[in-house]
């Protein structure tokens, strides 16, 4: 990126065309483009590589004898927990049950003033 301080009357035709504002703006458009798709790449490969993780980790649990239940929610559907809760007990997944309140990640809930 340069900023050019020069009239734009004593520059050449190519040159000129180049601050030319719908030329910048396409110009702009392509590299947030480029820099959009690169981000999207990162993503979909980081997303890859936790469902990777993931199965490794099921299957090396599975091949020690660790029981675990055939299909386990990963939590895309929100608050609907009641797969996890028929699938194992409330000891093995870690809930704890106070005064009628449950805590998915077996903490009190961190809250601040």
């Amino acid at each position: 990126m340069a900023l050019l301080l020069i009239p734009q009357e004593s520059l050449e035709p190519p040159l000129a065309a180049l601050l030319d504002p719908s030329i910048r703006r396409e110009t702009a458009d392509r590299v947030n483009r480029a820099i959009m798709e690169r981000q999207s790449r990162r993503v979909i490969a980081g997303i890859r590589n936790l469902v990777k993780m993931r199965c490794w980790a099921e299957n090396t649990a599975r091949d020690s004898g660790v029981p675990l239940p055939d299909n386990i929610d990963i939590g895309l559907h929100g608050d609907d927990s009641d797969s996890l809760s028929n699938s194992l007990t409330h000891s093995e997944n870690g809930r704890h049950f106070d005064n009628g309140t449950h805590h998915e990640n077996g903490h009190e809930p961190m809250i601040t003033t």
